[in-house]
């Protein structure tokens, strides 16, 4: 879950019971699919242009993987 990647990364501590939390949320949010898609164009962005106004931040913050799946084709 991104929120216990965020955990992680930072060195942060989790209590059992937020991350139960978490658990039973990702759990709902998992039989919630949306009816809407939305690609990069719509919103006047290319992938070109975020790696080239992002990609220090993505490269700081070693999303580059995540990124990938993220960004679209």
């Amino acid at each position: 879950m991104t929120v216990e990647k965020l955990y992680r990364h930072f060195g942060w501590k989790i209590r059992q019971s937020y991350r139960e939390q978490l658990t039973r949320a990702n759990g709902r949010r998992r039989h919630l699919k949306s009816k809407q898609n939305y690609s990069l164009e719509e919103f006047g962005l290319t992938k070109q242009w975020i790696e080239e106004e992002l990609g220090e931040l993505i490269d700081f913050y070693k999303l580059n993987d995540e990124s990938a799946h993220s960004l679209g084709p």
